[in-house]
């Protein structure tokens, strides 16, 4: 039975691995625009801009949030003053949140990678 399974596996692994050469240059050019999409609308977020996003994700160090087309980092130390034991003691998906953005990186590879912060548009209470 085993045999079996993994030929089959087998199959379907090669069947996925062939790809017409226009195939390939389609997908090749549809990730490229993708890039190109995204790193023109990167351009135009600033360090120190405050930025109304929606939470897309929880997880362990902190939270995805989406916004103008972009996604961001909100990372637990910049979520709040308080302590934080876990991001979803705070916040939860889809909620709307007001963040400035503290860190912009687009690479040479098209990455573009944005990190949040909540706290610094909160009141300090020191």
């Amino acid at each position: 039975m085993y045999k079996k399974r993994a030929k089959t596996y087998n199959r379907l692994k090669f069947i996925g691995q062939i790809r017409s050469e226009k195939e390939r240059e389609e997908r090749r050019e549809v990730i490229e625009n993708e890039k190109y999409r995204i790193k023109q609308i990167a351009k135009t977020v600033h360090i120190g801009q405050t930025v109304q996003g929606k939470v897309s994700e929880i997880l362990d160090r902190g939270a995805v949030i989406a916004f103008k087309g972009l996604t961001g980092f909100l990372h637990i130390s910049e979520i709040s003053y308080d302590w934080v034991n876990h991001p979803k003691d705070f916040l939860h998906v889809g909620q709307e949140l007001k963040l400035k953005i503290i860190s912009k990186n687009i690479d040479y590879t098209g990455q573009v990678s944005i990190k949040l912060s909540r706290k610094q548009l909160l009141k300090s209470r020191f």
